[in-house]
């Protein structure tokens, strides 16, 4: 386990956070770590970690958040949009070959600090994923 990767599931360890450890992606070379936590407007939020070979950062990523009919794409953009501009360590895409909503996030970090920047971005980005799906939702039942 490369020693970011660690810390950060050390972190989550001592604050009783469940985890799902994925090792090594062979193409990418990243080791992936899956934190889902359940909110108050989603069932779940799939947080997935990416963590590089260097262990000097991490690329965070929620997948489908919402999927977005071909007539609705128009709409759901002028949302995401809006939440990109709203929240400022995230950004939030159309992924046009699934046509769903996705979140992105990246961090650089010194090995000193790994599992405090991943924890509070696990809470910043469940937050905001939080906040964020009501406003989808409406969009897409317009």
């Amino acid at each position: 386990m490369y020693a970011s990767t660690a810390k950060f599931t050390a972190a989550m360890e001592r604050n009783g956070i469940r985890y799902s450890y994925q090792g090594v992606h062979s193409n990418t070379k990243c080791e992936i770590v899956i934190v889902s936590y359940a909110s108050e407007s989603m069932e779940v939020i799939p947080v997935v970690f990416y963590f590089t070979e260097n262990c000097e950062d991490v690329a965070i990523y929620v997948f489908d958040l919402a999927r977005v009919p071909s007539e609705k794409v128009a709409a759901i953009l002028d949302v995401i949009n809006c939440q990109n501009r709203k929240n400022r360590y995230v950004r939030f895409y159309l992924n046009p070959k699934e046509n769903t909503i996705e979140l992105a996030a990246d961090a650089c970090f010194r090995e000193s600090d790994v599992g405090e920047i991943c924890l509070e971005l696990l809470w910043r980005v469940v937050a905001v994923c939080d906040n964020a799906y009501p406003e989808f939702m409406k969009a897409l039942q317009a």
